[in-house]
């Protein structure tokens, strides 16, 4: 499978960048395009161009660089924070150096949120950005596509180092903030000024806009939702210790069958050694010779011959007997048959006189 080339060792200054312009865009406290285009002068923003030399890492740059801004355009930032993505990504997309350049990508899961980022600004008479998004929209400036970046089939993207570093984020304790803010003082202060309203009017108690104790049960509600938050962290620890005790015990299982099985083939080897010796010590005590001990006394084990089978087979000693020293055994044909045992003489190789 192929690997990608990472060639986006640039993404990581160029979206702090990116953050330090929107920061002092925000220090204005202003939507309108004139102060962002004073600071983009300021900074020289359009110098990041000018870097790459050739046209393939040029297109590539801009694309990077407009995916990495649209993430400005989206939720969960504020509506200025918005303001400043729409403008950069309009800075950028005029400023870019490929040609034809390269378009916004927008997904499709994401029109929704930026028809109502508009639908707002048009509400707030912000014409800057009504002007910016339909100069982008007439200009031809986004691609509708079905994913924010292009998916790579059968290639293996590498992992980004600030990827590889990111610790995963703790869940914000809401029912805590709740608890040290003054939320529920000013919701019971207001609750006792319902009530003396209600006294002073000389209403009866059926008319209840709200419950007598709602602060009291919001408190109860916040106690129990962070027992019940507290109760499912220690049990998804004991889950996790349970894990690593059952990873420890099979690997001192594991360790103790590779002991095993290490001392056992150690015992057979000396066993064998062990009993090489013991066959050679009693061959040389006992009276009549063991007629298998030269198959026994090598390390090797060797096959039998037929001569040996054969006499295993009938009892018999295949040792050489004293009248007959040269015996030897046929047995496709009879023993009485003399003249099987006698050689052929070898003939006599011609030679030239």
């Amino acid at each position: 499978m192929p690997e990608v080339k990472n060639n986006d060792h640039y993404l990581a200054p160029l979206k702090e960048d990116f953050e330090e312009l929107l920061a002092r865009f925000k220090q204005t406290e202003s939507v309108r395009y004139e102060h962002f285009s004073a600071i983009w002068g300021d900074m020289n923003f359009s110098s990041i161009n000018y870097g790459l030399p050739r046209a393939f890492d040029k297109r590539h740059f801009s694309r990077s660089a407009l995916t990495a801004a649209y993430d400005y355009l989206l939720p969960p930032y504020n509506f200025q924070i918005r303001v400043g993505g729409l403008y950069l990504l309009y800075g950028l997309y005029n400023t870019q150096l490929a040609w034809p350049r390269e378009k916004i990508c927008v997904a499709l899961k994401d029109w929704g949120d930026i028809q109502k980022f508009i639908q707002n600004a048009w509400e707030g008479q912000h014409l800057d950005v009504i002007y910016i998004y339909w100069k982008l929209m007439s200009s031809k400036a986004f691609l509708y596509s079905a994913m924010p970046v292009p998916l790579t089939f059968q290639k293996r993207c590498p992992i980004s180092k600030q990827q590889e570093q990111e610790l995963p984020t703790e869940r914000p304790e809401r029912v805590k903030t709740l608890f040290l803010s003054n939320t529920t003082r000013e919701m019971k202060h207001i609750q006792d000024r319902y009530e003396k309203m209600k006294e002073a009017l000389s209403l009866t108690s059926t008319v209840n806009a709200t419950q007598r104790d709602v602060v009291k049960r919001i408190q109860d509600y916040a106690q129990s939702l962070e027992q019940g938050e507290l109760s499912r962290n220690a049990s998804k620890d004991c889950d996790d210790s349970a894990e690593v005790s059952e990873r420890e015990e099979s690997s001192k299982r594991a360790l103790l069958l590779a002991s095993i099985k290490s001392k056992s083939y150690g015992l057979l080897t000396q066993a064998s050694k062990s009993r090489r010796h013991r066959q050679v010590e009693c061959g040389a005590t006992s009276p009549s010779p063991d007629p298998y001990a030269e198959f026994y006394a090598n390390g090797k084990r060797r096959h039998l011959s037929l001569k040996r089978r054969t006499c295993r087979a009938l009892g018999e000693s295949p040792t050489k007997t004293e009248d007959d020293p040269k015996k030897h055994w046929l047995l496709s044909v009879a023993e009485n048959d003399r003249g099987c045992w006698k050689r052929r003489s070898k003939r006599s190789r011609f030679k030239w006189n």
